[in-house]
């Protein structure tokens, strides 16, 4: 994606401030934030420490305020594939 490394919500300060509250990555929070919100994220790692870290996620809960504190980072980047274009996306794989 062309979004630079400080636009990335994992950089973020808000997303790290919450993390270190949970004692949980920035990854973490960023997934158990979609979890609560009902979407089920799709990750990906190269390691079986981050694979085992993405699924550790029931041991903490994200408060009513984090949910909106980290919904009002929105700024409407996406960092894949536009789902609303998937079909030519697709096509440009063949």
């Amino acid at each position: 994606s062309n979004i630079s490394a400080h636009e990335k919500p994992l950089n973020d300060s808000l997303i790290k401030d919450i993390a270190l509250k949970h004692q949980v990555s920035p990854s973490q929070v960023i997934l158990r934030w979609n979890i609560q919100r009902g979407v089920i994220p799709t990750v990906k790692s190269e390691t079986v420490a981050h694979m085992k870290q993405n699924i550790s996620l029931d041991h903490f809960a994200l408060s009513e305020i984090e949910m909106r504190q980290i919904d009002g980072l929105n700024k409407e980047l996406r960092f894949g594939p536009n789902p609303e274009n998937i079909e030519s996306e697709i096509g440009k794989l063949k």
